[in-house]
C-alpha cells in the first residue's frame, strides 16, 4: 500500500519554492525552460504548444519588426526573460540581450565574466548553452540539453555535462528524462473510482462530493537514463549507465482548501510501479578491469494494504590482472502485509525536482511545462533528475536484504538465493549457494478463537521458513563433488490438537558415483537447528551494501558541480 507523502520532502520542496529559488522573478521564471550554451554547454530545448509552432511557422513571412516581437514574447512567456541588466542577491550581475530568436545572458562577479549562457529557438523549441568560468577565466564546466516533444505529448529532456580540472576531463554524464502526462478531473470519473480515490482520502465522511471538481487524477509514465564516466589522469576509472522506468497515478488537490487528508496545493501517489537498473564498471590506474556490477528491480505498489511486491537481482564480478577471481550474484523477492510495508521509492515531484506547490497549479501542466519550469534555475545542478534515487539510497531503502539479515522478515513472505563461485586460473574451484526463504502458514488464522486459551497461547507461527545451503568443488573446471543441507519448517497439531512447530532437516552428499543422504525432524524453528539460517540475507546485504555505497558516491560527486557564485 502507498504510504502518505513524505512530509519530510514536501517541507524541503515547499522551502525551496518559497525561498530557495533563483534570485529574482525574472530568474525563476526563467527556470521554466532551459540553457544551453557553447562548447561544453548546457543545450536545452523546450517544446512549445502547436500554436505557438504556428507562429513560428509565420515568421518567415513577416516582418523583420513582427519577427522580433514574436521571439520576445516567446522567451519573456517561456523563461521570463527581457532584455536588460539585474542585480542578483548574490551581488552577480546578470546581462540579458535578446535579439529576434537569439538569446544570450552573461552573469558577472566583480566584472569578471562567471557564467556565459546562449539560446535559440528552433522548430522544437529552445536550445540553450552554458559555459561556467573558474576564477582564472577558464572553462570548468559545459552543459548542453534538449527538450523535445513527440506527437503523442511525450517530452524528452536530454542534457550532456563535462567537468574539466585544468584542460583536463575529469567527469561526464549524458541524461535524458521522458515524460507522458494525462489528467482527468476526479468529479468526470466513474463512481467507482470516485469511491475509490475518496476512501484514499479519508473516506466519505470527510470528502465533499463537490469537492471533487477541485481534484484530478494524474498519471504520468517517466523513462530516465544516465550514462557517468569517471576519469584520472586521463583513464577512465569508473562507468556507470542507469535506467528507470516508471508509472505514477496521483490524486491532487488544485485547490486552496484542504480536501479530506489532503493539504491544499498537495498531491498524493496511489500508486506507482518502478523499473531501476543499473551497471557499474570500475577500472584500475592502467585501465584494467577490476569490478563490474549489475543490478534490477521491479517493485510495484498500490493502494490496497498488501499489494506491493519487489523484485531484485544482483551480480558482481571481481578481476586480477584482466582475470575473474570471483563472481557472485543472488535475487530477493518481498511481499508487504498489512503489518510491514515497502521502501519508498523516488516519486514523481523528486524525479521532477519540483515542490508540492509548484506542481498542484491551478490547472494540469503539460509534460514540457513540467520538465522546463526549473530547468534555468537547476541549469548547472547535474543531479536534477537523480537526487530522489541518491536520496533513497542514502536511507537504505533499496537494500531490504540489510533489513532481513538484521531484524528477520517478521510475517512478510520472502525469499533470498545468494551464490558465490571463485576462480583460479580462469576455472572454477568452488560454488557455494545459499538460500532462505518464508511463505505464508495456511495453518495460520488470527482471527480464530480457541476455547480456553489465550488469545495467542499455542497460536502457530504466521510464516514458514526454509533454508539451502550447497557446496560444490570443482578440479580442472569439473564438478568433483557436491553437499547439499536442506530444511523446513511446518506445523504438527500434538496429542490435544495443538499446532506445534517442527523443522525437517536433510542432507546429501556426492562425490564421483558415492552418494549418502539423512533426513531427521527436530522441535522447534529453523534457526534452533541451521546456525547459517540467514546467511543468504546476509551474504546479499554486504555485497547490496558495498555498491550502493559506491553508486551514492558517485552521484554525490554530481554536487562538486561548481557554481559561478562558489568560485569567487
Amino acid at each position: 500500500m502507498i504510504a502518505p507523502i513524505d512530509t519530510n520532502y514536501s517541507q524541503l520542496q515547499s522551502a525551496k519554492s518559497a525561498g530557495a529559488a533563483s534570485p529574482t522573478e525574472a530568474e525563476t521564471a526563467a527556470a521554466k525552460a532551459g540553457l544551453s550554451g557553447k562548447s561544453g554547454q548546457i543545450l536545452d530545448t523546450v517544446n512549445i504548444s502547436s500554436e505557438a509552432r504556428t507562429k513560428w511557422a509565420t515568421l518567415s513571412v513577416e516582418s523583420p519588426e513582427e519577427n522580433a516581437t514574436e521571439s520576445m514574447d516567446t522567451w519573456e512567456s517561456r523563461l521570463g526573460l527581457q532584455s536588460g541588466t539585474t542585480k542578483l542577491e548574490n551581488g552577480h550581475t546578470r546581462v540579458v540581450k535578446i535579439e529576434g530568436s537569439n538569446l544570450e545572458i552573461q552573469e558577472f562577479a566583480n566584472g569578471k565574466l562567471v557564467q556565459s549562457t546562449t539560446g535559440g529557438l528552433t522548430e522544437s523549441g529552445i536550445s540553450l548553452n552554458t559555459e561556467i568560468y573558474n576564477k582564472w577565466g577558464k572553462v570548468s564546466q559545459t552543459i548542453q540539453t534538449e527538450l523535445e516533444e513527440a506527437e503523442d505529448g511525450t517530452v524528452k529532456a536530454s542534457r550532456s555535462l563535462q567537468w574539466f580540472d585544468g584542460e583536463e576531463l575529469t567527469r561526464s554524464m549524458h541524461e535524458e528524462m521522458s515524460l507522458n502526462s494525462q489528467y482527468s478531473k476526479v468529479s468526470d470519473l466513474s463512481s467507482g473510482m470516485q469511491f475509490q480515490i475518496t476512501q484514499f482520502l479519508g473516506g466519505e465522511t470527510q470528502v465533499d462530493p463537490e469537492d471533487l471538481k477541485n481534484l484530478t487524477l494524474d498519471k504520468h509514465v517517466t523513462k530516465y537514463s544516465a550514462n557517468i564516466q569517471d576519469y584520472a589522469n586521463g583513464t577512465l576509472i569508473r562507468d556507470t549507465a542507469i535506467r528507470q522506468n516508471a508509472s505514477y497515478d496521483n490524486v491532487t488537490n488544485r485547490s486552496d482548501q484542504r480536501i479530506g487528508n489532503l493539504e491544499a496545493r498537495h498531491t498524493a501517489e496511489l500508486s506507482h510501479s518502478v523499473n531501476l537498473s543499473f551497471e557499474t564498471s570500475e577500472y584500475d590506474k592502467d585501465g584494467e578491469l577490476i569490478r563490474q556490477v549489475s543490478f534490477t528491480e521491479a517493485q510495484a505498489d498500490g493502494q490496497d494494504a498488501n499489494d506491493g511486491k519487489l523484485q531484485q537481482d544482483l551480480s558482481v564480478s571481481w578481476y586480477v590482472d584482466g582475470e575473474i577471481v570471483k563472481q557472485s550474484s543472488g535475487s530477493l523477492t518481498l511481499e508487504e502485509t498489512e503489518n510491514a510495508k515497502l521502501h519508498k521509492r523516488p516519486n514523481l515531484l523528486e524525479m521532477l525536482d519540483l515542490s508540492q506547490e509548484e506542481y498542484s497549479t491551478d490547472e494540469p501542466q503539460s509534460s514540457a511545462d513540467l520538465l522546463s519550469r526549473n530547468l534555468l534555475d537547476n541549469i548547472s545542478e547535474a543531479d536534477t533528475h537523480n537526487k530522489g534515487l541518491k536520496r533513497h539510497i542514502g536511507k537504505g531503502h533499496y537494500n531490504s536484504a540489510d533489513d532481513i539479515a538484521k531484524w528477520g522478515a517478521g510475517s512478510q513472505p520472502y525469499s533470498i538465493s545468494w551464490t558465490d563461485t571463485l576462480y583460479a586460473d580462469g576455472d572454477m574451484v568452488s560454488r557455494q549457494t545459499d538460500e532462505e526463504s518464508a511463505r505464508k502458514n495456511p495453518a495460520y488464522n488470527p482471527l480464530e478463537f480457541h476455547v480456553a486459551r489465550g488469545l495467542t497461547e499455542n497460536d502457530p507461527a504466521a510464516i514458514l521458513r526454509s533454508t539451502s545451503h550447497t557446496d560444490v568443488g570443482y578440479e580442472n573446471g569439473f564438478e568433483k563433488s557436491r553437499g547439499t543441507v536442506e530444511s523446513h519448517e511446518y506445523t504438527h497439531p500434538d496429542k490435544d490438537g495443538v499446532d506445534e512447530l517442527k523443522t525437517h532437516t536433510r542432507g546429501v552428499v556426492e562425490k564421483g558415483l558415492h552418494k549418502e543422504s539423512a533426513s531427521r525432524s527436530y522441535d522447534g524453528g529453523i534457526e534452533a537447528h541451521d546456525p547459517e539460517a540467514d546467511k543468504a540475507s546476509h551474504s546479499m546485504a554486504r555485497e547490496m551494501t558495498l555498491t550502493f555505497d559506491d553508486l551514492f558516491d558517485q552521484l554525490h560527486g554530481l554536487d562538486d558541480t561548481l557554481k559561478p557564485q562558489e568560485q569567487w
